[in-house]
């Protein structure tokens, strides 16, 4: 049975709207350029977000406390888009806009992790099936097989590593032996993405009893940038050959920042825009 009118309404206007920032960011740059960077940073972006999934509901109701009634029986059921091909894909929305594009009805709309609503459907779709990302913009189409590889590390969530260097201690800090240029390369793609970074610099940081790790200084306009910091760690991670990362963001005021950038040129620096008639 179709929901009337006013438990569509009831419907909607329960669930709280999100909006994905970062990932819609990260969606419009994988769009305008299918780099092998930018695909990482999407598929990590949406493995942490919430999505919005357009429901139909066979039996819904109001009573007269204007409270939305759904019977146990009914069943609620994710709506589903068909391509030409006759592929089966499950549309979601990372945010409010891109779901009032939707102009197929709906019962409501559910707001849920994007991991666990691939989970509960991932075994229902056929090998061409999958989920569509904002259908009706910069969309983007996961098929089943991609779906899978993605809940299978969607559980390898590393806690970032956090200490404190006493007063006192002795560190080393100098220039890596050999150069890592591809995680520098990784680096520089992510920092790009994000105009809020000035500058960056990589060091080597040797701590007693601790070894060896890159020492990486980011200089942003932003207070927190710990986003940044996981989304590079964890694309830097296959290349850095056991070599453990620690990030820190500039801070003009600490001695021990400014010592360990002395005399080293950043890796990255914000190439900034002129105005003008030439």
């Amino acid at each position: 049975m179709a929901a009337n009118k006013d438990v569509v309404d009831k419907l909607n206007n329960t669930q709280q709207m999100i909006h994905n920032e970062e990932l819609d960011k990260a969606i419009t740059h994988f769009y305008e350029s299918q780099t092998d960077i930018n695909r990482q940073i999407f598929l990590q972006k949406l493995l942490t977000s919430q999505v919005l999934a357009p429901i139909n509901i066979s039996d819904a109701s109001i009573n007269n406390n204007n409270e939305l009634v759904i019977p146990k029986a009914s069943d609620v059921s994710l709506m589903m888009l068909q391509n030409e091909n006759g592929d089966i894909y499950c549309p979601v929305f990372t945010n409010e806009t891109e779901l009032n594009k939707l102009t197929q009805q709906k019962s409501g709309t559910l707001k849920q992790s994007f991991v666990k609503l691939a989970t509960n459907l991932v075994d229902k779709l056929k090998d061409n099936d999958g989920i569509v990302i904002n259908p009706f913009g910069a969309s983007i189409t996961l098929n089943k097989a991609l779906i899978k590889s993605m809940l299978n590390v969607a559980g390898n969530v590393e806690v970032a590593r956090t200490y404190t260097i006493e007063s006192g201690t002795k560190v080393l800090i100098g220039n890596p032996k050999v150069y890592p240029a591809k995680i520098v390369d990784i680096m520089t793609n992510v920092l790009k993405n994000h105009h809020c970074v000035n500058n960056a610099w990589l060091r080597l940081m040797e701590r007693p009893d601790k070894g060896l790790s890159y020492l990486i200084i980011v200089e942003s306009d932003d207070e927190d940038v710990t986003h940044l910091f996981t989304d590079m760690a964890k694309l830097c991670k296959p290349y850095v050959n056991n070599i453990p990362q620690d990030f820190i963001k500039y801070n003009k005021e600490s001695s021990f920042i400014t010592n360990a950038i002395k005399g080293c040129k950043p890796f990255y620096k914000k190439h900034k825009k002129f105005l003008g008639i030439f």
